[in-house]
């Protein structure tokens, strides 16, 4: 399944607090409403600050993605990363196909939303 194995992909580069707690609950399905739900409040706590990066190319934002959004928004498809860079939803992990890029958007203020691309 791919909207998990990119999910993986992207936290093991990602997160740098309680990894092992969120690749748990989304390698068993019946936990993945747990990671949903730390969207909300707990999650951008979790990320690697220190790797997240200003911006992303436009041949990134082009990449097709998948999207996490509480409560049962689990890799749903997306036609880009673009149409989540524009998005004002709020909550939301938005990663390419591969793991290797995303948008976190807290649920509190768009200035906070952090950005990563893993070469």
């Amino acid at each position: 399944m791919v909207e998990v194995s990119a999910l993986q992909q992207f936290l093991e580069r990602a997160l740098c607090r309680r990894k092992d707690r969120y690749l748990d609950f989304i390698a068993r399905p019946k936990s993945r409403g747990k990671f949903l739900e730390a969207i909300y409040h707990e999650l951008e706590y979790c990320f690697d600050a220190s790797r997240s990066v200003k911006s992303l190319p436009a041949q990134i934002l082009d990449l097709p993605a998948l999207r996490y959004k509480p409560p049962k928004d689990f890799g749903v498809p997306m036609v880009t990363l673009r149409e989540a860079f524009k998005s004002e939803d709020e909550s939301f992990l938005a990663i390419s196909l591969d793991g290797t890029s995303g948008i976190f958007q807290p649920e509190t203020f768009r200035d906070s939303r952090l950005l990563f691309h893993f070469k």
